[in-house]
């Protein structure tokens, strides 16, 4: 399948590496904790809602990233436009991350409650 580009909010990036059990051969990369959005604008599940349950907010998502994309991480948290591709392992579709570009700085800004007047 042809490679996509998302922006996305990167939480958390951490590298890795281990063996693989079966052939030996060594498995590294960077994992990728995001958020599957570029805003945190509420999100509801309605359907979810409508059977009487709750299902709100975003979830967060993991990807993998080739560990010679680790150098472009400047910045976590952060915006980043991220180069993504639907691949078939055993049967089932995973999404791959190829590669990542910083857009910019994340901040978690929010207002104070306005204080109640008694009158």
């Amino acid at each position: 399948m042809q490679p996509f580009k998302q922006t996305y909010l990167l939480l958390s990036a951490q590298t890795y590496n281990m063996t693989d059990e079966d052939t030996g051969a060594l498995i590294e990369g960077v994992s990728l904790w995001y958020l599957p959005s570029d805003n945190l604008d509420a999100v509801e599940d309605e359907a979810y809602a409508a059977r009487g349950g709750i299902s709100r907010g975003i979830k967060v998502a993991k990807v993998s990233l080739p560990l010679d994309k680790r150098t472009k991480i400047v910045s976590v948290p952060g915006l980043y436009e991220f180069t993504l591709e639907m691949t078939s392992v055993a049967q089932r579709l995973q999404v791959r991350a190829k590669d990542i570009d910083f857009i910019g700085t994340a901040k978690l800004v929010h207002e104070k409650p306005k204080q109640h007047q008694g009158g």
